[in-house]
Parts: structure tokens; C-alpha cells; sequence
């Protein structure tokens, strides 16, 4: 009987290389997800697939979908990219003492104050944090620091919830907001760290990182809302070669012995900081422009080690700069876009997606969900990606119910 992969969600950015490496590998895939993500995405997932529905996210409902697969088949492996399933499928990993990423690794990482206790207690540099239940705990944190601080609930990832005040007046009217969407009515507070952000993508195997890829952020204006990202970032050698010790050290505290995972960190004169770690790839198409600018898989090195405990080898080498930016619209009923076609037709775009509603009112930017337009692409320099920015706004026309002419922003 053949071996079987039990693939937990469908991760848009790896699905086709995935199913792509089992097939090389001869294994079974059984892919499960909730029947409207299967008919989202019915097109990247061949018949030949077997699917089932359910809810990832849900403990026993996916032990349940396990255990009846697993009666009729020879489930050997077991996997997932997406954050809503890590918990489940470590779980279930070691339940069934199956190879994967530990439990106790994606609780540390799920949780972001016990990661920094973690890192704290190990010794590695902090930004001053507390974990605050009070309007009252939080206006000490924050006249201890006399500056901006950053709040944000303890469990969520896409900047859902995510503040940073600058003013007492803002802690007092945020931090009730910011509460609800904690889901033990905590809310973690962090002293704000000035300095450049950076996502630093890589595969770990028997404990070794192995750094894949770095990629430069972007913010929108006074948010912390991700507007972009550049791959490879500029300073992508200088992070190698002063930090690699230290990105090493974080992996080994936070006890990640396997798989994908991807840093946060911001670097100023004082250091590289961690924002937030995670055992999976980024999100945002991250997976995407590694892929394109080094012209490398980097999913099969996973199931080759999950099969086989073949390790990662490459040398990574670009010639080209890849970039995705989101651009953001008038929170006004916009009734025509005109442009977008022309932005397709630019020798430089690999893609874009265009969600802006007409005659409606379109959401405030206040997490990485409400982005409406981006544009992915390659160009030579990393000069010319604000070039290339600037040519989409110059391009796009919306024109407003009002009979204004107005443009995208960043």
C-alpha cells in the first residue's frame, strides 16, 4: 500500500508545488479544508486528489477526519501551512507519533507573550513588553516608557487588533477595542522599536536554519498595516553576516526542530529585535517573490525531508528584484476604475488582484484583511520598485460618486 500524506488547508502560494513534490515522492495526498475553500481554489486541486470537508481550525472535528481516513489508508505523514491548523495538526503529529513540528514550538509561537518570556529568560534582547488586563496596568507600562508602545491581543496574526499609541488619549480609547479581540481579555503592550522591518524567510532540519530569503517591509502611514514587500531586501548580506548566530539562537529557544518558519525583526543601530516568530511561511505572497527572484522550490525540500530526511542544500542566487505592493482608496463610494487594464499590459507586472467595491463604501485599512489592490512584479533594481509604484498611481483613475477624480495611495 501506498504511503499517505494527510495535507491539512489549501495554502494558495504552495498547493501546486506541493502536490507537484508527493506525486515525485509516489505518495497519496488527502486534502482537507471546508468545502468553501475547495470551491474557491476547485482549479489548483486535481481530481486525482482525495478531498474531504471540515473545519481546520477545530481540534476534534479534524482528529475525527483523521481518524477515519487513517482506517482505510497508511497515513504516514501529516502537514499543514496554514496558521488556523499548526495547533491541530502538531497535535494530532504527536498523538499518532508522527514526524512534524512540535506542539509545544507552535504554542510558543502562537503565543507572543510567552515568546518573549522564552527569549527573555534565555537572554536575548527585548523590547520591554507586559501583558496588561486593565486600562489602568496599561497607562503605567505606558508613562514608564514616555512614548509610543504598541498594543496588540495576545493570539492573532494580519495586524488584526494591532495599535500603536503615541497619546494617553489613544490608550484610553483603543485599548478596550483592542481587548475584544483578545480571547482571554488580555492585551500584550511592547515599548515601539524605531528601525527598518524585515520578514527573514527559512527552512529548519534537524534544528539547522537554513535562511531562504529576506524580505524588506513596507508600512502604510501611520499604521502597521504591511503596504509591501521587496525580496531580496537590500540589506539581506549585512542581516547574514551579523545576525545569523543570533536567528539561530532564536530558533533553538523557541524549540523549532522542523519545517518552514519566518523571523519578524526590526534592525536599528542598536541591533536586530524580534517582533514575532512563526512555524510556517509568511503570508502576503512572501512564498511567492523567494520563489520567483531566486527561481527555487521551496516546498519540496520539505516533503524530501519528510520522506527521505534529505536536507536543504542550495545556494541562493538572484538576478532580479520581486516586489508586491498594496495600494490603498478612498474610504468613498468610487464609482468607476479605469487603468487597471493598462497596469496589466506593463512589461514588469507577474500579476495583480483588484478587489475594490463600486458604490460602496470601502474599509479603512486597519489590518492586512482590508487590503483592496496589489500589484506583484519584477524589476532590476531596487530603485526602480518606487518607480514602478509610482506608475500605478499615475495610472489608476477612480473616479468618485461625487463626479471627483480621485487616485490610489500608499
Amino acid at each position: 500500500m501506498k504511503e499517505s500524506l494527510f495535507l491539512v488547508g489549501i495554502a494558495t502560494s504552495t498547493i501546486t508545488n506541493t502536490l507537484e513534490s508527493c506525486k515525485e515522492l509516489n505518495l497519496d495526498v488527502i486534502l482537507v479544508d471546508t468545502q468553501e475553500m475547495f470551491e474557491t481554489h476547485d482549479k489548483l486541486v486535481p481530481e486525482t486528489v482525495t478531498r474531504d470537508y471540515v473545519d481546520i481550525g477545530n481540534y476534534n472535528d479534524l482528529l475525527a477526519c483523521f481518524k477515519k481516513h487513517d482506517s482505510k489508508t497508511n497515513i504516514r505523514y501529516i502537514f499543514s501551512f496554514r496558521e488556523v491548523a499548526l495547533l491541530s495538526v502538531s497535535k494530532i503529529a504527536e498523538k499518532y507519533a508522527l514526524f512534524g513540528v512540535k506542539e509545544n514550538a507552535v504554542r510558543l509561537t502562537i503565543d507572543k507573550n510567552r515568546t518573549r518570556k522564552t527569549l527573555r529568560k534565555a537572554g536575548l534582547d527585548q523590547t520591554d513588553f507586559e501583558m496588561c488586563q486593565t486600562l489602568e496596568e496599561a497607562r503605567t507600562f505606558f508613562h514608564k516608557h514616555n512614548k509610543k508602545i504598541v498594543l496588540k491581543p495576545n493570539n492573532l496574526a494580519g495586524s488584526v487588533g494591532v495599535k500603536v499609541i503615541e497619546k494617553d488619549t489613544e490608550l484610553k480609547e483603543y485599548f478596550e477595542k483592542v481587548q475584544k479581540f483578545s480571547n482571554t481579555g488580555e492585551v500584550l503592550l511592547e515599548q515601539y522599536i524605531d528601525g527598518k522591518e524585515y520578514s527573514i524567510e527559512m527552512l529548519v532540519f534537524d534544528k539547522n536554519v537554513h535562511i531562504i530569503g529576506i524580505a524588506e517591509k513596507f508600512l502604510f502611514n501611520d499604521s502597521v498595516v504591511e503596504s509591501g514587500h521587496v525580496v531580496p531586501a537590500p540589506q539581506s548580506e549585512m542581516i547574514l553576516n551579523s545576525y545569523q548566530e543570533k536567528i539561530q539562537k532564536i530558533v533553538d529557544v523557541l524549540g523549532i526542530e522542523f519545517g518552514p518558519a519566518f523571523l519578524e525583526v526590526k534592525i536599528n543601530h542598536l541591533g536586530l529585535f524580534l517582533i514575532e516568530a512563526h512555524t510556517r511561511y509568511s503570508g502576503d505572497k512572501i512564498v511567492d517573490l523567494i520563489q520567483y527572484a531566486f527561481k527555487t522550490d521551496i516546498v519540496k525540500p520539505i516533503f524530501d525531508y519528510l520522506v527521505h530526511k534529505k536536507t536543504y542544500t542550495d545556494q541562493l542566487k538572484y538576478s532580479d528584484y520581486y516586489s508586491i505592493q498594496y495600494f490603498s482608496c478612498p474610504e468613498e463610494p468610487i464609482k468607476n476604475i479605469i487603468g487597471v487594464d493598462a497596469i496589466v499590459n506593463f512589461p514588469e507586472i507577474v500579476t495583480i488582484s483588484n478587489r475594490i467595491g463600486l458604490n460602496v463604501i470601502n474599509d479603512k485599512i486597519d489590518n492586512s484583511n482590508n487590503r483592496k489592490f496589489f500589484v506583484l512584479f519584477h524589476c532590476s533594481s531596487y530603485v526602480s520598485v518606487q518607480e514602478i509604484v509610482d506608475k500605478v498611481i499615475k495610472t489608476v483613475i477612480l473616479e468618485m460618486e461625487d463626479g471627483s477624480v480621485r487616485r490610489l495611495s500608499r
